[in-house]
């Protein structure tokens, strides 16, 4: 019988080694909810227990966000979530959700903002250059590796 999957035992995530090391290249802060992983062959897929889940994570306020009735018919957080591993992912960073200007970075306004804007594929259709543009400066995760980038990129202007 082949296994359908991972899952971690410590945890209960069923993000792979290679699926966490992804993440962790997007965002090098992440932390797995497990420090000691240790990911075990699964053959079947298992239920979620509303009882065990309130044992292993016992955060009060946590639980009672996961017992919230989010809708008209009664369905809570919990009946929505696919594992307890990634509801408390997303608990533990709803700081940055409940913050979200924080993530703003405060752009200035300067002389080529309205002119940026309207590049803006939304604007012009032009999602290739759009999407070409994330890679390039996801790439980069320093102030001075996108200042290399811009500099880069008028000097290429420069020379056509």
């Amino acid at each position: 019988m082949n296994p359908i999957g991972k899952i971690c035992l410590g945890c209960g995530s069923s993000w792979s080694d290679e699926k966490l090391d992804r993440k962790k290249r997007f965002d090098p802060n992440l932390i797995s909810c497990c420090p000691d992983r240790k990911m075990v062959d699964v053959y079947t897929k298992p239920t979620k227990d509303r009882e065990a889940d309130r044992l292993r994570f016992s955060d009060e306020a946590f639980n009672r966000w996961l017992d919230e009735s989010i809708s008209d018919s009664g369905h809570t957080v919990y009946d929505q979530i696919p594992d307890i591993c990634c509801a408390w992912h997303g608990w533990s960073n709803r700081q940055w959700y409940e913050n979200s200007k924080k993530l703003d970075w405060e752009d200035r306004e300067d002389e080529w903002s309205k002119e940026i804007q309207k590049a803006h594929p939304l604007n012009t259709g032009f999602f290739n250059t759009y999407d070409l543009a994330f890679e390039m400066v996801g790439n980069r995760h320093g102030k001075f590796a996108l200042v290399g980038l811009v500099n880069w990129l008028l000097r290429k202007a420069q020379d056509k």
